[in-house]
């Protein structure tokens, strides 16, 4: 179902892969392992051309979407594929002694057709690999792509019938209607990622079917930095790596600092200093320093900058809604209750709070 499409054509679609399933092609190791060289030859062959995309939708620096979305997708294929014949064969257990003495085998199965809801702060890398599992399982899988990645989107649609088997594998694109539209459809499992907010409306909508699922939502990672920390100059480049890193928009990055009292001051200085050497004195015009994904997700990160119990800004603090530019910013001493220290950021800021001992 492309945008736009209408209900009959994913009730077709669902059909379609329903059937395909059940002529049991799917579940030999020829077809996994051909779709799983196909997915790899597509990535060698059009590698260029899907960093170009990630540039375009996302303003993705080119070492991020190497080393994030590509180079890390090839790397799970290839141990996939390494891997695949000892995956597919039985593992023998030992039997209980109430029916000894039987032989007792655990054999995998595939579930069906699955359903593959992807993200759009890593929309190559967390969509395809969910896609892996699902084809290297003996799945027929269907993407659905972030709306937010038109470009990728359309690269993803023109290479995939040259490599795999689209009576199998399926992309289909659109936004919240078209994802509402897909959740109401009968799937054998759903694998979700992103905002908790969502995460609830999938899970709701496999309840109807008992379909079972996998959520990857967000995190509040915090940092601690206690009194006896040996080099705070590793712990600082550590930090700005992680947090400005697809300018803070990933579920892992680490979001808050507890700093005993002893470095507080040394500690932001540094964050500072680790900003400017990586990223210059106007990260704006760095090349290396992507975006936020939309002009609207700036605009909050704005809103709660400007609120003063979402701590003091020590550096940064700058933002462009226009060009969806939020600077790496760091904050001090923010309320443990307010705004900032209850909801995942997402975003290239840093709140730094001082303690006295972890727990206080």
């Amino acid at each position: 179902m492309s945008k736009g499409g209408n209900m009959e054509d994913l009730d077709v679609l669902v059909k379609k892969l329903r059937a395909k399933f059940e002529t049991q092609e799917t579940r030999g190791y020829s077809w996994r392992i051909a779709q799983m060289q196909g997915l790899r030859r597509m990535i060698m062959n059009h590698e260029s051309e899907f960093l170009d995309a990630l540039a375009t939708d996302l303003r993705k620096p080119y070492m991020e979407g190497l080393a994030a979305e590509t180079a890390s997708m090839l790397g799970s294929i290839d141990y996939a594929i390494k891997n695949l014949k000892s995956y597919m064969k039985p593992q023998n257990i030992q039997p209980l002694a109430l029916t000894y003495p039987s032989k007792t085998t655990v054999r995998y199965e595939p579930f069906g057709i699955v359903l593959i809801i992807g993200p759009f702060n890593f929309p190559f890398m967390l969509t395809l690999k969910p896609f892996l599992g699902a084809i290297m399982a003996g799945n027929c899988a269907v993407i659905k792509m972030s709306e937010y990645c038109p470009a990728l989107t359309s690269a993803l649609k023109k290479y995939f019938p040259m490599y795999l088997d689209t009576e199998s594998c399926k992309i289909v694109e659109g936004g919240v209607k078209e994802t509402e539209e897909l959740l109401k459809r009968q799937w054998d499992f759903i694998f979700f990622t992103g905002s908790p907010r969502v995460g609830k409306i999938v899970a709701e909508a496999a309840a109807q079917h008992l379909t079972p699922y996998i959520l990857e939502l967000g995190g509040k990672n915090p940092v601690i930095v206690d009194k006896h920390v040996e080099d705070l100059e590793v712990v600082a480049k550590r930090l700005i790596w992680g947090r400005c890193y697809n300018s803070g928009q990933i579920c892992l990055s680490p979001e808050y600092v507890l700093c005993h009292e002893d470095h507080v001051e040394r500690l932001i200085s540094l964050l500072a200093k680790y900003i400017r050497i990586f990223y210059g004195e106007n990260p704006q015009e760095s090349a290396d320093f992507g975006r936020m994904v939309t002009k609207e997700a700036a605009n909050r990160v704005k809103t709660l900058l400007g609120d003063r119990k979402n701590g003091k800004i020590e550096a940064g603090g700058k933002v462009d809604v226009e060009d969806r530019y939020v600077a790496p910013t760091i904050l001090s001493d923010a309320d443990f209750d307010s705004p900032i220290m209850k909801s995942e950021t997402f975003a290239p800021v840093l709140t730094v709070n001082r303690i006295k001992r972890p727990g206080r």
